[in-house]
């Protein structure tokens, strides 16, 4: 299946924040809800990573907006409020929010602490493998990850963030709106050979 939404500015006007804007996925996802149209409030963990983010996004926007940019650590209760506030200060309401905001640690359930594991499900959506720099915070090479996917995932091949924001912008656009409640799993089919 095509998307087109790629192409038309099927998010007009809308406003959302989205999480993790900083990089990999959330940058992904933020240049196309631009370039479709969308107001951004972007939030990271990094500054000079979302200016690059909002960059990307003004040249792409059809209206040349440019984006709020707001640091912020979604594990911190007064980040969260601020976020918000600051973007229904800057553009009267919030129609969108994208959670994607995600941190990768190395400890094992078994192994690891229990603030390590509290703070990694408190901050993570998990798809499956995509190609992004979040392996290398720990220590990973993102190229070794992707070709252990290719020999493990059903498809033959781990996914690029590009993927994932089609995925998204579809869900936040009129087009879903007879979609509620469903889990959209992108994961490559990895989650159907595990059944």
């Amino acid at each position: 299946m095509t998307i087109s939404i790629s192409t038309d500015k099927k998010l007009d006007q809308k406003v959302a924040i989205i999480t993790g804007a900083s990089s990999g996925i959330g940058r992904a996802i933020a240049v196309l809800f631009s370039r479709v149209g969308a107001k951004l409030a972007l939030t990271g963990r990094n500054q000079e990573n979302l200016a690059k983010s909002a960059v990307e996004c003004e040249a792409v926007s059809p209206y040349n907006l440019k984006s709020l940019c707001i640091v912020g650590d979604l594990t911190i209760k007064s980040d969260i409020e601020r976020i918000t506030k600051s973007t229904i200060d800057t553009y009267g309401r919030l129609d969108i929010l994208v959670n994607n905001a995600g941190i990768a640690a190395l400890d094992s359930a078994e192994d690891g602490s229990l603030a390590t594991l509290d703070l990694v499900w408190k901050t993570n959506v998990r798809p499956g493998v995509i190609e992004t720099n979040i392996f290398s915070t720990v220590g990973l090479d993102a190229k070794e990850v992707m070709k252990e996917a290719t020999q493990s995932y059903p498809l033959g091949r781990g996914g690029q963030p590009q993927e994932v924001a089609n995925a998204i912008a579809f869900l936040a656009s009129d087009e879903a709106s007879f979609v509620t409640g469903e889990t959209m799993v992108i994961d490559g089919a990895k989650t159907v050979e595990s059944r």
